[in-house]
């Protein structure tokens, strides 16, 4: 089975760090932040650190090859599931959130 091709996705990402980076410059011209902005990014940075994680897992070679993970171990790949649906979730809104609010 082939591996899935990332660069699609590389692509948006680049281009939504650039949008982000050039509203940041514009804030930091104008010297007015909005107030949660801080932790709008923390919780940015970590939803996003755990979502390259656990695709870097599941996509990992010998996990791709075989899938055995949901059957030896349901339970694991469940809440590796879950995880993964909330932390995507979970950066969303706090990006949408961010966008809103610069």
């Amino acid at each position: 089975m082939k591996k899935p091709h990332f660069w699609p996705i590389s692509m948006l990402t680049a281009v939504l760090i650039y949008y982000l980076l050039e509203k940041f410059y514009d804030l930091w011209k104008t010297g007015i932040w909005p107030p949660q902005l801080p932790v709008l990014l923390v919780i940015l940075t970590l939803s996003l650190g755990i979502l390259i994680f656990i695709v870097s897992y599941l996509t990992s070679k010998s996990l791709w090859n075989d899938l055995n993970l949901f059957k030896k171990k349901p339970i694991l790949g469940l809440a590796l599931l879950l995880l993964l649906v909330l932390s995507a979730v979970v950066f969303g809104i706090s990006f949408f959130s961010l966008l809103a609010s610069l």
